[in-house]
């Protein structure tokens, strides 16, 4: 997905959140929903389920045990780039793993059309609460998802996953009354 139609998918989760919770992201969370496309470090990585998955969910599990010391800032923008490789996840092309060298054209016409879409808008999913620990409730969602992409229900299916993820860090971590301004 291009760093733009992130972009838009964060900006549409950070409302959803705040009307659904009351707890305002701050614009951290945009930055790093698209940080992970321009840092060194994020270009460095594949951002294909196989190689970030454990280190998703080990950044999830430090995150959740640091939550009170860290400023709000910092805690929005890791769930921002939390956020980036879940998009990514649910994006047809990193879900079923067009990689440049193989697959560049289709990968980028496809995110073109995604990108494109997402200036227009798209239909939210129903959510569902988080019952199990992340790695259970993304391991459902991968297979509900199963490749089953098209550009304008992968921004759906992101926007879902992320409103997801993020609603259960607020409530079961209890950010708002925890984290520091």
């Amino acid at each position: 997905m291009f760093a733009q139609a992130h972009y838009r998918v964060a900006k549409k989760v950070r409302e959803v959140i705040y009307l659904e919770t009351g707890y305002q992201l701050h614009p951290f969370f945009l930055i790093g929903n698209m940080s992970p496309d321009f840092t060194p470090k994020g270009i460095r990585q594949k951002h294909y389920i196989e190689e970030m998955l454990p280190v998703l969910l080990s950044h999830i599990d430090d995150l959740k045990d640091s939550i009170e010391l860290e400023k709000k800032r910092k805690v929005d923008r890791q769930l921002g780039e939390i956020c980036h490789f879940l998009t990514d996840f649910f994006t047809l092309p990193h879900n079923q793993r067009w990689e440049f060298h193989h697959s560049m054209k289709p990968h980028v016409q496809y995110e073109r059309e995604v990108n494109r879409l997402s200036k227009k808008g798209w239909s939210q999913l129903q959510t569902e609460e988080i019952i199990h620990e992340p790695k259970e409730w993304l391991t459902k969602r991968l297979y509900e998802y199963d490749g089953k992409g098209s550009p304008m229900f992968d921004l759906s299916f992101s926007e879902r996953a992320c409103v997801e993820f993020i609603r259960h860090m607020v409530k079961t971590t209890h950010m708002k009354e925890r984290i520091k301004e």
